[in-house]
């Protein structure tokens, strides 16, 4: 064998990822494998672009199968195994390849593990991210192939397999389970059928068959199915088994996802006795506290969890128990505490946190727009522009768009000049909504986008804009809700000529006219904002404006409105708990708790019980415990509480 590295793969109509994964690793190995078991897209297209050593294989229902195919036609020393949705750091190829070649002359089993980042949620970003590890390189000796029909394992058939950790900083990003992917694909349907086939006795007693059958349960959202098995996994599972903190991981999410806070918190603190020092079971402690209200008890677990971090950072080690959930370590902490300091008022402290959690996740955009509209709520706009591009320099064409599209969603008419200015500099072509919330905050007339494709422009700001113009046009005529915008458009255009209109419109669209109405007062159009709200939004409008100036800092604006909502007898539950806590904040117990009451009363939710244990006195907690337990009877069992 002439060839040092392998690479093997398994692929089935795999066009939109392939090619990233080949041109990832194209200087790392000597020659690529690739068994094809039944594409119909241009997914062998593209492979013969980079390898003429692609087969067909008849598709069996059996992974190990198709892996074995494609190990048996490699002629490297090292077999490399990847799939077409993951794709290989660019960095220490060559690093990777000396230590390969000086590992040549082996005579048993062995291989390395190397660190894989999968992505998971709603889309490929640093917030949705956690890691495993998995044994994707081995000595290509004849003797190590792939057994089990899903999930499948490296055996040999010389003995035990010797793995250890590549001593080289190398990784596997891994996309296959973003969710889009798994539903396009229908994976768990194919995965958990595959599993029924192997679904012996003997298998359920296997903790790891367990472990990889919760997932898969769990993955088609079969939740209940999904902790019976976690439950069995765990009964079998030990601290030394590779799958065990990610069997933790997903078991106690999955725990506080169905609301079973009191198994979770018994799980939570039997763990953390046995490892004390593992970021991910304090982070998950402090998020089951958070939801039951409790921010104290919650601070300070993520307090600890960055803390933890910091102490190994600064003796340059790694953490003991390495993160299943890399962000549960201090981003994740950062970001609540955050999130909890704005809920107290404490805006300072939150600003704090969120620069944090910035400095250690800088493409976190929904947390920079936080942390922007809270700069601007107490420093002016040139202050604030020198402070955000210490962190985002403009230099940076990238970061000179983001902070004008965040511009743009806060409305800020100052910033929009300061960051479009640079857009225009940098000769970007922006879409129809840029272009129309550019031209609003400016005061300047919308006509001339009247021909462009509004299809992609949101509702509300199509209803804004149409509103402004005195002009249907912006509204697509082959939107599905064009009905809608229309008659919303049309009243809105008679309130602001105060003549007579027809109330129904707003039945139902209350959310949409809020947004619009927000929209009056983000791109300072006061008039027509007094005007829609004092003359056309109903009180479920005008809840959901109060709430979002509340969630927004705009603790005046909302208090004023919530007041309104108060005199008419129409506050909701959401008012009712930000004004209990607006009590709270500024030490008026008794108020605070008067009001988390009455939110509970209207729509009963989880946190609380918290709030009122940590602020009430001793009395009010006891006659208010009662009712709680009474709706939620399975947080009695809650000793915590």
């Amino acid at each position: 064998m002439c060839n040092l590295i392998s690479l093997c793969m398994i692929v089935k109509n795999e066009e939109n990822v392939l090619a990233r994964c080949l041109d990832s690793v194209k200087t790392l190995v000597d020659e690529i494998i690739i068994v094809d078991t039944g594409s119909n897209d241009q997914t062998k297209q593209i492979a013969l672009q980079y390898t003429d050593r692609v087969y067909d294989f008849c598709w069996n229902n059996d992974f190990a199968a198709a892996r074995n195919e494609s190990i048996r036609h490699a002629t490297g020393k090292w077999i490399l195994v990847l799939d077409a949705d993951e794709y290989m750091s660019t960095d220490g190829h060559q690093q990777l390849r000396d230590l390969l070649q000086n590992n040549a002359n082996i005579n048993h089993p062995i291989g390395f593990t190397l660190n894989i980042l999968n992505f998971t949620g709603s889309g490929y970003d640093e917030q949705n991210v956690m890691a495993s590890t998995g044994a994707r390189l081995f000595f290509n000796d004849g003797s190590i192939r792939y057994n089990g029909i899903i999930h499948e394992q490296l055996v040999s058939n010389l003995g035990h397999i010797s793995f250890s950790p590549l001593p080289i900083t190398t990784t596997i990003y891994h996309t296959g389970y973003t969710d889009s992917i798994v539903r396009n694909k229908n994976k768990s349907e194919r995965n958990l059928a595959l599993f029924e086939k192997i679904n012996t006795i003997e298998k359920q007693h296997d903790p790891y068959f367990c472990f990889t059958l919760g997932n898969e349960y769990s993955n088609a959202e079969r939740n209940s199915e999904a902790l019976t098995i976690y439950r069995r996994s765990y009964a079998k599972s030990k601290p030394a088994d590779a799958w065990y903190y990610h069997l933790l991981d997903r078991y106690i999410s999955l725990l506080l996802k169905e609301g079973k806070h009191s198994e979770a918190s018994s799980l939570l603190k039997k763990e953390i006795k046995l490892a004390p020092l593992n970021t991910d079971l304090h982070c998950m402690e402090g998020l089951l506290y958070e939801t039951l209200g409790l921010w104290t008890a919650a601070e300070e677990k993520f307090l600890h969890c960055i803390d933890i971090s910091n102490r190994f950072v600064s003796n340059g080690r790694s953490l003991q128990h390495k993160p299943v959930q890399p962000t549960y370590a201090q981003i994740v902490p950062h970001q609540m505490l955050a999130e909890i300091a704005r809920k107290r008022g404490d805006f300072s402290r939150a600003i704090n946190h969120w620069v944090k959690t910035l400095q250690l996740q800088p493409k976190n955009y929904n947390v920079l727009q936080r942390l922007i509209e809270h700069l601007l709520l107490f420093e002016p706009v040139d202050a604030v522009i020198p402070f955000i591009e210490r962190i985002y320099p403009p230099q940076d064409q990238l970061n000179s768009i983001v902070l004008f599209k965040i511009s743009l969603k806060i409305g800020n008419r100052k910033l929009i000049e300061h960051y479009g200015y640079q857009i225009d500099e940098l000769h970007i072509n922006l879409d129809i909504s840029d272009l129309l919330i550019r031209r609003m905050s400016q005061k300047e007339s919308l006509h001339e986008y009247i021909q462009h494709d509004l299809q992609s422009v949101p509702d509300s700001l199509a209803v804004t804009s149409a509103i402004l113009s005195k002009n249907l046009n912006f509204i697509p005529a082959s939107w599905y809700n064009f009905e809608v915008c229309k008659q919303l458009s049309v009243q809105a255009m008679l309130v602001l000529e105060q003549k007579d209109w027809n109330q129904e419109t707003i039945i139902e669209n209350e959310e949409l006219l809020a947004n619009v109405i927000l929209n009056m007062w983000k791109y300072e159009y006061i008039a027509e904002y007094t005007a829609l709200i004092q003359n056309m939004a109903n009180t479920e409008t005008i809840n959901f404006i109060a709430n979002w100036f509340y969630d927004h800092g705009l603790i005046e604006l909302a208090i004023d409105l919530y007041s309104i909502l108060l005199d008419n007898e129409a506050l909701q539950a959401q008012g009712h708990a930000n004004v209990g806590q607006w009590y709270y904040n500024n030490g008026n117990t008794s108020d605070g708790t008067m009001f988390y009451k009455a939110a509970f009363a209207t729509a009963p939710s989880l946190d609380v019980i918290g709030r009122i244990k940590e602020n009430a006195d001793k009395t009010d907690y006891r006659s208010f415990s009662p009712n709680y337990f009474n709706m939620f009877p399975d947080k009695s069992t809650c000793v915590f509480l």
